[in-house]
C-alpha cells in the first residue's frame, strides 16, 4: 500500500538552513537553494526536526524507542519512519560487521516553494549580527557576521511525502507529531527558523505509472535505457573513510540492477524473480549508463583512448567546425590505424614520426590524447556540505559535517539492457508505479529516479553492425595491405573495437580473449595489430550467497572502458553480423549482470581522421 501526501511548510519568520559559509567569503551563513537558484529545505534538515519530534512524541507516550545504548536495529515505531543505522565505515572496512541499516518507510523530499514565490533571488536577505562570547553570555566586542536567510513570512515550503508499506500505528505518530516541530535550520536561539508544519492531500496513491516499458521486444533485440534523475543522485561503490564523497560520472549496471531487485523482491521471490533479477545466465543485463540529452537517439559512448583532441577544443574558432549534434566541440582524430601503421612502416623505411596537428589554422597546435564522452555531455553537479544527526536521539552530531559531490537533477543517461523476453516485460510492467531510487542519500531526498526502456535504437542490431562494418572497410581499404605485412598476414578485412563498459578480463589476455570471442574458430586467421588500452579497477557491495558472507567486494582490475583495439582477417574469415551484434549487447567476461563487458564495434569515430 503506497499513500502520498504534501507536507507543508508555513514560515513564521526567517530561515536559516544551511548555515556554511561562502566560497568567496563573502557572508558567513547562506540558506540552502537548489542549482537554479531557489531557496529550499533539504530533505535531511526536515527529517531530522521530525524524527525528533516523532522520538519525544514515543516516548512521552511510553512507546519504545531505540536508544545508543539500545538499538532495536529497525524493530520500533521510530526507525519504522526513518530507519535504522547499520555497521559503521570502520566496522565494514575492518570486516567485522557487515549488518546492514533500513531507510524506512517514510520517503521525504526538498520542501520548495509553491507558485506564490515570483522572485526567488528577493526573498533572500542579509542580516547582520554580534557574536556572543559564550563564556560570559555577553557581546563579543568587534565580532561582527553576516547571514543570508529566507524572509518571507507566510511563505509556503511543500515537500512530497511518500509511505509504503507503513504500519497505521507508525502514520499515526507521525500525523501527531507535526505540531511538534516548531522549528527548523540554525539560529534558532536567535529568533531565527519559525515554523508550522502541517499534513495535506494524504491519500492512498493511484497506480499512476512513472516508468514506461514496451509492449514487446523481438528476441534477441536491445533496448536502450533511459534514466532521468528527478532528485539529486549520489552514485559510488564502497563507503568512504573521509567525510568527502565523490560521484561517479555514470550510472552503474550493478545499480539498476539491485534498485530494479528490490522493487521485484516486494512481488515475491520466486523462481521467476531468480530468472530474470537474480541468475547471472538468464537475468536481465544492464549495461553502465553514460550522461545524454534529453531525446538523444544514438548512445554515448567513452572516447577512445587512441583518439586525439586539441587542447584547446572548447574555443570559438573550434566550435565553429562543429555541429551542434556533436556538443559544440570537433570530433577527435582518431589514432588506431597509425598506432598499426608506424612502427611497421619505420622498421622497413626508417624516418621519423611528425606529431599530428591541430587542423584549426589559427590554432595549428599538436594534438593530445583525448578524454571523455562522445558525444560530449556537459554533466552538472553540486558540492553540498551537510549536517550529521544522531539516529537515535535526533539531534545534530556536534562537528560532524560531511561534504557531498551530487549530481543534479534533470540529468539523463543512457545505456542498454539485453534479454528482454516476455517475462522479463511483464514483470518490469508490474513495477511501473514504484518508485525507483539509485546510489546513496536515499533517506535525504536523493536518488528518485525515472526510468524508460525503449525497443531498439540507433546504431544497434545486426543490420546497424553491417553498415557499420562496410563504413569502416572502406575508410582503411587503402591500408590493409599495410596491415597484412604488419599481421604477417594477406588482410581482406578489418574489426575496430572500443570497450563501451570497464571489462571484466585479465588485462594481460584482453586481445586474446577478444579474437577468440570475435572470430570464434576462426581465430588463427586473424592478429591483433594495434591496442591502445588502459586499466582501471572496480568494486561494489556483495549481499552474500551460496554461504558467502555480505560485505564489500574485493578490488578487481578490469580493462579501462575507452580502450580500443584494432584485428585484421584473411580473405574467407567473415564474422556473423547476428552474432557480433548479439556480442555487442549481451557483452564479454565476467560480471556481465553488472554492466561490465559492453563492446562497440567499427564505430564512427574510428573514422574520423
Amino acid at each position: 500500500m503506497i499513500l502520498r501526501a504534501e507536507l507543508v511548510v508555513r514560515l513564521e519568520g526567517a530561515l536559516l538552513v544551511g548555515g556554511y559559509a561562502t566560497a568567496e567569503g563573502h557572508l558567513d551563513a547562506t540558506t540552502a537553494v537548489d542549482a537554479a537558484g531557489v531557496p529550499v529545505i533539504p530533505t535531511s534538515a526536515l527529517r531530522g526536526a521530525l524524527r525528533e519530534a516523532c522520538t519525544r512524541l514515543a516516548r512521552g507516550e511510553g512507546a519504545h524507542a531505540c536508544t545508543l545504548d539500545a538499538p532495536c536495529h529497525g524493530n520500533c515505531v521510530v526507525c519504522a519512519l526513518f530507519g535504522a543505522p547499520g555497521s559503521g565505515t570502520d566496522a565494514v572496512l575492518a570486516g567485522t560487521s557487515v549488518e546492514g541499516g533500513s531507510p524506512g518507510r517514510l520517503m521525504l523530499g526538498d520542501a520548495r516553494p509553491g507558485s506564490s514565490l515570483k522572485q526567488p533571488e528577493r526573498a533572500l536577505r542579509v542580516r547582520y549580527g554580534v557574536g556572543i562570547d559564550r563564556q560570559r553570555r555577553a557581546a563579543t566586542p568587534q565580532v561582527l557576521f553576516e547571514r543570508e536567510v529566507l524572509d518571507v513570512p507566510g511563505l509556503e515550503l511543500i515537500a512530497p511525502v511518500v509511505a509504503e508499506g507503513l504500519q497505521p500505528e507508525a502514520w499515526s505518530l507521525f500525523e501527531r507529531a507535526l505540531p511538534l516541530v516548531t522549528g527548523l535550520g540554525n539560529s534558532k536561539s536567535r529568533g531565527l527558523g519559525r515554523v508550522q508544519v502541517t499534513l495535506r492531500s494524504a491519500a492512498l496513491a493511484a497506480s499512476a505509472p512513472v516508468h514506461a516499458f514496451p509492449a514487446n521486444v523481438p528476441d534477441g533485440e536491445l533496448g536502450i535505457v533511459e534514466i532521468e534523475a528527478l532528485e539529486p543522485l549520489v552514485l559510488g561503490a564502497l563507503s568512504q573513510t573521509s567525510n568527502f564523497l565523490e560521484t561517479l560520472s555514470f550510472v552503474p549496471g550493478s545499480t539498476l540492477r539491485g534498485a530494479l531487485g528490490n522493487a521485484a523482491a516486494r512481488l515475491g521471490t520466486g523462481p521467476e524473480f531468480h530468472e530474470i533479477i537474480v541468475e547471472p545466465s538468464t537475468c536481465l543485463l544492464f549495461s553502465d549508463a553514460l550522461p545524454a540529452r534529453r531525446g538523444d537517439a544514438a548512445l554515448p559512448v567513452p572516447v577512445p583512448r587512441s583518439s586525439l583532441a586539441c587542447k584547446h577544443a572548447e574555443r570559438a574558432d573550434h566550435r565553429a567546425r562543429s555541429s551542434p549534434a556533436q556538443g559544440g566541440l570537433p570530433m577527435p582524430r582518431d589514432g588506431l590505424l597509425n598506432l598499426a601503421l608506424v612502427p611497421h612502416l619505420l622498421e622497413r623505411h626508417g624516418g621519423s614520426v611528425v606529431s599530428h596537428r591541430c587542423p584549426v589554422p589559427t590554432c595549428h597546435g599538436p594534438l593530445r590524447g583525448a578524454q571523455g564522452q562522445w558525444p560530449p555531455v556537459p554533466l552538472q553537479r553540486r558540492v553540498v556540505t551537510r549536517l550529521a544527526r544522531d539516529v537515535y536521539t535526533g539531534s545534530a552530531l556536534h562537528g560532524m559535517l560531511y561534504t557531498v559531490t551530487q549530481i543534479e537533477a534533470g540529468s539523463v543517461f543512457l545505456g542498454t539492457v539485453a534479454r528482454l523476453s516476455a517475462r522479463a516485460l511483464d514483470l518490469l510492467r508490474r513495477l511501473s508505479s514504484v518508485e525507483l531510487r539509485l546510489g546513496g542519500g536515499r533517506s535525504r531526498g536523493q536518488g528518485r529516479i525515472r526510468l524508460t526502456i525503449r525497443a531498439g535504437g540507433v546504431g544497434l542490431g545486426a543490420a546497424a553492425v553491417a553498415a557499420r562494418r562496410k563504413h569502416y572497410g572502406e575508410a582503411i581499404r587503402d591500408a590493409l595491405p599495410l596491415l597484412g605485412e604488419r599481421a604477417g598476414l594477406k588482410a581482406r578485412g578489418a574489426l575496430a573495437v572500443l570497450a563501451r563498459t570497464d571489462l571484466a578480463l585479465a588485462p594481460e589476455r584482453c586481445p586474446e580473449l577478444l579474437l577468440k570471442a570475435l572470430y570464434g574458430p576462426d581465430a588463427p586467421r586473424a592478429r591483433c595489430v594495434a591496442a591502445a588500452q588502459g586499466t582501471g579497477w572496480r568494486s561494489g557491495w556483495s549481499e552474500g550467497k551460496n554461504g558467502a558472507p555480505a560485505g564489500p567486494r574485493p578490488l578487481m582490475p578490469v580493462v579501462a572502458g575507452g580502450s580500443a583495439w584494432l584485428f585484421v582477417h584473411e580473405r574467407g574469415v567473415a564474422p556473423n553480423d547476428a552474432r557480433l551484434a548479439q556480442l555487442e549487447a549481451e557483452g564479454i567476461g565476467a560480471l556481465r549482470e553488472l554492466g561490465l563487458g559492453r563492446l562497440v564495434l567499427d564505430h564512427e569515430l574510428f573514422c574520423a581522421g
